[in-house]
C-alpha cells in the first residue's frame, strides 16, 4: 500500500505512513476526542477501584490490614500502572477503552509493546497535574494527543460506525 501523501510503501495493514505519519486510510478510523476519551477512563477507573477491593479482602484474608492502606495514593498509582500496562500491552486497549471501541496504537504504526505500554500507563497520572494541564491541548492537536500521549508517540483511535465514532 502506498501513501496518497508522500508515496511511501507501507505495509498492507498499517494505518499510517512510516515516512510522514499521515493517515493511509482516514475512512476506516477516527482520532478519539475528549468525551469519549473521559468516559473510558471513567470505566477503567472503576475497574481499578474493583481491583483494589480485591486486593483488599486478600489483605485482609492474609491478615495483613494495613499493607496497602499505608502506601495510599503511591500503592494507587502502582495499581493503575500494573492495569494499564497489562491491557495496552496484550489488547493494546483497556476494558473501559474497549467498552467504547478504542485503541491505543503508536503513531507510526508499529505494535505498542510492553515498554511503549509501560511509559504511557506510568506517565497518564501526570496528566491530571495542575487541573488536567495534560489534557489541554487535545483540541489542538490534530490527532487528539494528550501530553502523555505525545511523550511516547501514541493515538487513540476508534472505528467510525457511519458518520460516527463508535
Amino acid at each position: 500500500m502506498f501513501c496518497s501523501k508522500c508515496g511511501a510503501k507501507n505495509e498492507d495493514k498499517a494505518k499510517f505512513c512510516k515516512k510522514c505519519g499521515d493517515p493511509i486510510n482516514k475512512a476506516d478510523f477516527s482520532y478519539a476526542g475528549f468525551g469519549i476519551r473521559f468516559g473510558a477512563y471513567f470505566a477503567d477507573f472503576i475497574g481499578v477501584i474493583l481491583l483494589a477491593l480485591v486486593f483488599g479482602i486478600f489483605e485482609t484474608l492474609l491478615g495483613m490490614t494495613d499493607a496497602l492502606s499505608q502506601i495510599g495514593v503511591f500503592g494507587d498509582y502502582i495499581v493503575w500502572v500494573i492495569y494499564s500496562t497489562f491491557f495496552l500491552s496484550i489488547w493494546s486497549s483497556t476494558p473501559g477503552k474497549m467498552l467504547y471501541g478504542l485503541r491505543v496504537e503508536k503513531d507510526d504504526g508499529d505494535s505498542l509493546g510492553f515498554g511503549t505500554s509501560l511509559k504511557r500507563s506510568l506517565l497518564q497520572p501526570l496528566s491530571f497535574v495542575f487541573f488536567g494541564a495534560g489534557f489541554w491541548n487535545m483540541g489542538k492537536n490534530d490527532k487528539q494527543q494528550t501530553w502523555h500521549d505525545e511523550q511516547v508517540k501514541t493515538i487513540v483511535v476508534g472505528e467510525k460506525k457511519g458518520n460516527y465514532l463508535r
